[in-house]
């Protein structure tokens, strides 16, 4: 039996987005911190997560050996505990570069962190209309919205980051492998890839 399924990365909120230089971004910190509201993680959760992505990102440009997080499962090293990372796992992401949040498949929770002043409830009724039909711009969503709101920069509706899971499932045993791809027009180049069994 052969299954597998495709995730959108930008359906999700980029902790790459959270850091500009050696500086915060403010935008970028207000949308997680609603997010984190939304899912009950403590606001300490956070706060460990951006001071320790200051710090990698310092080192780093002061050559130490430090890295930065690469994957989700990595932000354990800035202090995210792992039941934090567990609730946030399905809306947050780590990509290689900055990247919009994907209107057209966005979370109701995303929506909501990420569109200033958006309730949970009104997310909830921009999911349903999408449902029906996807935006076909930015203008369209905030037509949809009923309200002119700035998303220039952090909001498109296209995505280029995906993650693709497979499974083969046989009588005796089951394989999995993961991998994240980029896609600019033609072009698909493989991030990263890992495979290994299933017990």
């Amino acid at each position: 039996l052969l299954s597998g399924h495709i995730v959108d990365l930008q359906s999700r909120l980029n902790v790459t987005n959270l850091l500009v230089g050696e500086q915060l971004d403010a935008r970028t910190v207000i949308a997680f911190e609603r997010l984190f509201d939304v899912l009950g993680v403590p606001p300490a959760q956070l706060s460990l997560l951006t001071q320790g992505l200051l710090a990698a990102q310092r080192q780093s440009n002061n050559n130490s050996s430090a890295l930065m997080p690469q994957r989700l499962g990595q932000l354990t090293w800035l202090g995210l505990s792992p039941q934090a990372l567990q609730t946030l796992s399905p809306h947050i992401t780590v990509l290689p570069t900055r990247t919009p949040v994907n209107l057209n498949t966005a979370s109701v929770q995303v929506l909501h962190a990420s569109v200033p002043g958006l309730s949970m409830s009104a997310a909830q009724r921009m999911v349903e209309q999408r449902e029906r039909q996807h935006w076909t711009s930015v203008d369209a969503f905030q037509k949809a919205l009923g309200r002119s709101v700035n998303l220039e920069g952090s909001h498109s509706v296209n995505s280029r980051f995906f993650e693709v899971l497979g499974r083969l499932r046989m009588p005796q045993t089951a394989l999995q492998e993961r991998s994240w791809l980029q896609r600019d027009n033609t072009d698909l180049k493989v991030l990263w890839r890992e495979s290994g069994s299933l017990q």
